[in-house]
Parts: structure tokens; sequence; C-alpha cells
């Protein structure tokens, strides 16, 4: 599978997952407490750069863990399971040893143009203070894409 063909593949799948995401969007935000500095959502490609990833949300402040719990179950907007059927939801995978990309930086770029979408679906809420989406250590081309300023 060609660079061009796993986007397509991965967009699609973010697509389906487009309203659940934005309803757990919608809680983070009416959790967001007082104290938070930012609100940030990071993109979390897995290691070996096989496809799989996760994003979520989370809160800068002096505090990070009892700020964090306060998003609770809904800070996880988009997560891949390894279940005995399959990958779910079923997200293209590659194998990082012949392909021709880095699926990470892929993946990380795909979520993060799927969260800006997300997040303009919703009118671009204006929340007081910085929001920013994040590819976890470094990867992607696009990120970080600043969706909000205090």
């Amino acid at each position: 599978m060609d660079e061009s063909q796993y986007r397509t593949e991965l967009k699609s799948v973010l697509a389906a997952e487009t309203d659940r995401a934005r309803e757990r969007l919608r809680s983070v935000l009416a959790a967001i407490p007082a104290a938070a500095q930012e609100l940030e959502f990071e993109i979390f490609p897995d290691q070996d750069g096989e496809g799989t990833f996760s994003v979520s949300a989370g809160v800068v402040a002096r505090d990070l863990y009892v700020l964090n719990k306060a998003l609770g179950p809904h800070r996880v907007l988009f997560d891949v399971v390894h279940m005995p059927e399959g990958l779910v939801p079923p997200v293209p995978l590659v194998d990082p040893a012949t392909s021709s990309f880095d699926a990470r930086d892929v993946v990380v770029d795909c979520a993060a143009e799927w969260l800006h979408d997300l997040w303009v679906s919703l009118g671009s809420p204006a929340v007081g203070l910085p929001v920013t989406i994040r590819g976890h250590d470094g990867f992607g081309t696009l990120t970080p894409i600043a969706l909000a300023a205090s």
C-alpha cells in the first residue's frame, strides 16, 4: 500500500468515528476545570510505526493529575484496540520494514486534520484558553496546530 492509499483508508476510518468523537469532545469542553491553563489534544502513534494510535485530550496546569481526572472518560477521543477479531476500529496497517513512508507521521497528520475539522464542526468554541493539537514525540509534519488562543 502506498502513502496515498494509506491516507485515504485512514481518513475513511476516522470519518466513521466522527460522531462519537464529537460527543466526547463536547463532554471534554464542558468539563474543563477553571484552573486549566491550556487544552491540549495529543496524538500518540504506536512505537513500531505499524499504524495504530490514540488521540486524547488533556489540560496543562499545575496539578495535571487531578485536573485531567476532571475530563474523565471522555478524554480519549479515538483509540485503536487489539481484539481477537482484529483492530477496532479497523485502521489500515503497514509493515515499517518495507514501507516507503513513516506511518507515524501520516497517522499524526491525518488525525490532526480530523481533529481540526471536529473543532470547526463545533463552531470553533471559545474556551478562553489556548488549544493545541500535538503529535507525540514530534511525529507529524503539520503539528503543532493552534485551534484557539486565550
